[in-house]
């Protein structure tokens, strides 16, 4: 089971990473930003393009790469 839960601006003091850049696509409802904490703990955007949700970006501590077995879990979870 995938564990998501919105995220906002602690992100970028407790994961070294910074999500202030989405913030106009956010309030227009076009990317919605989530912390993943397991299987890891991972940041994953997800956008709307062509009427459907897809992944964005799927980052770890400091913008670091996640494991595939993270990524195909959250892709999995996106197209259900």
């Amino acid at each position: 089971e995938i564990s998501l839960g919105l995220v906002g601006s602690e992100m970028c003091i407790r994961d070294s990473h910074c999500v202030g850049s989405y913030d106009i696509p956010v309030a227009l409802g076009d990317v919605f930003i989530y912390r993943m904490v397991e299987p890891e703990r991972l940041t994953v955007s997800l956008e709307h393009h062509d009427e459907r949700w897809v992944v964005g970006e799927v980052r770890g501590y400091c913008n670091a790469n996640p494991s595939i077995g993270a990524v195909e879990l959250v892709r999995r979870w996106v197209e259900r």
